[in-house]
This record gives structure tokens, C-alpha cells and sequence, in this order.
């Protein structure tokens, strides 16, 4: 891992999961720890039953839409504030070390759909091993 990729880790990934460590942790807990077997139904079958509730309800859907948008929009906004804070000025010499990667083009190739939606796209993976 080169040294701009562990700096953009440091500087963006650790605190926010480390500012939002709550969310993730009652996330979790919703999601994986309070599914009980209820009338026969298994952990997976919980899981499989929220995502045909998706697909079929609009509204449903369109709930789930307005989440994952406001997870992106509160991804985003912890991104620009840490960016305008002066005591990490240094990222804006960080794009100018020879790289012809702009930051934001560095921000956005490294950091955002890699690991700031780390959460959403472990839950899509084990849904689709699951259900393959």
C-alpha cells in the first residue's frame, strides 16, 4: 500500500468509523443480533424476507433508497469537513506530490466506494453467497 492510500486511511476512514461507531454497532445488532427463530424461520430466511419486502413494496424500496442516500450524504459531509479543517491543510499538498490524480479523483477512487461503504457492501456480498 503506497504512502498517499494509508495517509487518505488515517486521515478519513479511521475516524469515521470511529465517530460512527454507534450506528454501526445498532446497525449490526439490528441486523444480525436480535433475529430469533420465530415460527421455524431461520436466521437466513429474516435476511431473505427483508429483501423480497424490498423488491415488491415501492415504498419499502424507496425507504431503503432514502437511507442509503443519507448515509452517502453524511459520508460526504464528514469528508468536505475534514478537508476545510486547517489542522489537515497538508491534504492539499498531498495532491500536488506528483500524482495526476487530482485529490478529489484520489478521495474518490480510494477511499469512498472502497471503504466508507464498507458496511453496505459486506451486507450485499453475504446476501449474495447466501443466496447463489
Amino acid at each position: 500500500m503506497n504512502i498517499s492510500r494509508t495517509l487518505l486511511i488515517k486521515t478519513f476512514v479511521k475516524p469515521f468509523y470511529r465517530q460512527h461507531a454507534g450506528l454501526f454497532i445498532f446497525l449490526f445488532t439490528i441486523m444480525f443480533g436480535v433475529v430469533s427463530v420465530i415460527d421455524g424461520a431461520k436466521f437466513t430466511d429474516y435476511h431473505f424476507f427483508l429483501i423480497q419486502g424490498m423488491m415488491r413494496n415501492s415504498f419499502f424500496f424507496l425507504l431503503v433508497l432514502l437511507l442509503w442516500f443519507l448515509y452517502a450524504k453524511k459520508s460526504e459531509q464528514f469528508v468536505v469537513n475534514i478537508l476545510f479543517r486547517p489542522d489537515h491543510s497538508f491534504l492539499n499538498i498531498l495532491s500536488l506530490l506528483g500524482s495526476k490524480k487530482t485529490l478529489p479523483e484520489a478521495l474518490m477512487g480510494s477511499v469512498s466506494p472502497d471503504i466508507a461503504h464498507h458496511p453496505l457492501c459486506m451486507h450485499h456480498i453475504y446476501c449474495r453467497l447466501l443466496y447463489a
